[in-house]
């Protein structure tokens, strides 16, 4: 979840800090190609103006907008919605790169002998 004090926190000098940790553990574990940002702010609507490492990583990733008022249960559906897509584009392209395992031949007993 993208907030201005989220990307403010990652980019600061605290290395300490849990917003920064967190970022650099989901990137060195996963990577941007993984990672689906919802901006939960609308001063935060324009992820290529986005500075520091959440800008870096995430700034030309498709993101999905969340910052609506959620007074309207309708909005919410349809942010909730936009995530499910991009949830699944990005399973689909993960199906295009990876094969189906492959299923073993089933193992015929070889023929008994009569003695």
């Amino acid at each position: 979840f993208v907030t201005k004090r989220y990307a403010d926190k990652v980019r600061s000098g605290q290395d300490n800090d849990n917003c920064k940790l967190e970022f650099k553990y989901a990137m060195r574990r996963k990577g941007a190609g993984y990672m689906i940002p919802v901006i939960m702010e609308e001063r935060m609507k324009s992820p290529g103006a986005w500075e520091g490492p959440v800008g870096m990583a995430l700034g030309g990733v498709l993101a999905v907008m969340m910052f609506s008022d959620f007074g309207e249960n309708e909005s919410f559906l349809e942010g909730m919605s936009g995530i499910k897509q991009e949830i699944d584009a990005r399973l689909r392209s993960l199906a295009a790169v990876v094969p189906e395992p492959v299923q073993p031949a089933p193992v015929q007993p070889a023929p008994v002998q009569p003695a």
